[in-house]
């Protein structure tokens, strides 16, 4: 399953608001366990992200939309063969991590 997270990133006054991200769930690993796999950020901004701290909170994120828990599409871990196409779901949330010069890129 792949799927784009969209969002803006704001870094002291300035914006970045053309940023997304791919999440994707591995074949044949369970949703429900397996971590998913979170691409480098796309867009307008180039500069250092704290890796570890922003593909951890993308992936809360989303399994908060999508999953057994979802508030989204609900997915079990014993559903086999799902196919959806098109889905949109659309929740702000305000995520903080860290920034620095030292911090971890991709």
């Amino acid at each position: 399953m792949i799927s784009r997270v969209f969002f803006i990133l704001e870094i002291d006054d300035k914006k970045f608001e053309d940023m997304y991200v791919d999440v994707k769930q591995p074949f044949g690993t369970d949703f429900e366990k397996c971590p998913v796999e979170v691409s480098p950020p796309v867009g307008s901004y180039h500069g250092p992200i704290n890796h570890e701290q922003f593909s951890e909170a993308v992936e809360k994120y989303y399994r908060s939309i999508i999953g057994s828990q979802g508030s989204g599409i609900r997915i079990s871990s014993s559903a086999k063969n799902i196919r959806m196409r098109g889905n949109i779901a659309d929740k702000t949330e305000v995520i903080e991590i860290e920034l620095s010069d030292q911090s971890k890129a991709w």
